[in-house]
């Protein structure tokens, strides 16, 4: 049986997932900030000296990182409001749970990166008289930052293509976008290109914005 493929179709689709690409984006800003501050205090709470907050960033690590992204998703949409008697909108349980899943790696991102800092650059801090919080926020961490920030654009890479998760329960995405149109135009194939395209041209200026990071990086290095 022949196909005819639709052009037309192809554009439309581009024209309104571009415009719902602004979702997208939206929950990966939303999630990649909140991971961000989950994933740094993760990683200073396996650095710390407490065995406890050791042991809290540990269950939760392995948690996040041992269990797929979509069985978590369902049960935080489905399962929080059972057990805590609290209704998320399909929006915040997925930010809720993609930012979670994200600060579980970027924890071992922030741990390697303060790991890697001389610690003979820590106590010049201490010599200078600056307290442990002075040596973190001033010496540590913008170093720390600064040399994960290529596979931190990875990771948030990462975030871009599992947002197309957050459609299983709802969240009105590109992906979400995209099953609608193609119930309504019976042509999967048109729709489902122009959702690769939009997806590509988005993670294709995310890994360029990382290959300039990572380029900078360098130079700073060697200068």
């Amino acid at each position: 049986m022949d196909y005819d493929f639709s052009w037309s179709t192809l554009w439309r689709a581009l024209q309104i997932l571009s415009r719902q690409a602004s979702v997208t984006i939206e929950v990966v800003v939303i999630s990649m900030a909140l991971g961000t501050i989950v994933g740094l205090f993760a990683g200073l709470a396996k650095l710390s000296g407490s065995r406890t907050l050791r042991g809290i960033s540990s269950v939760y690590v392995q948690l996040w990182r041992g269990t797929p992204l979509l069985v978590q998703l369902l049960w935080i949409y489905f399962g929080l409001p059972l057990v805590l008697g609290i209704n998320f909108s399909p929006k915040v349980a997925g930010c809720f749970g993609l930012s979670l899943w994200a600060g579980a790696y970027l924890s071992e991102l922030f741990r390697g990166g303060i790991v890697s800092i001389p610690l003979t650059q820590r106590n010049a801090g201490y010599t200078l008289g600056m307290t442990f919080t002075q040596v973190t926020t001033r010496i540590v961490l913008p170093q720390a930052f600064q040399r994960i920030l290529p596979p931190y654009i990875s990771q948030l890479i990462q975030v871009v293509k599992y947002s197309a998760l957050l459609s299983v329960i709802g969240v009105f995405e590109i992906t979400r976008r995209a099953e609608t149109l193609v119930t309504a135009t019976f042509r999967p194939f048109e729709v489902y290109m122009a959702t690769a395209m939009v997806y590509f041209v988005i993670l294709f200026a995310l890994a360029q914005l990382g290959k300039y990071a990572e380029k900078r990086l360098r130079v700073n290095v060697l200068e």
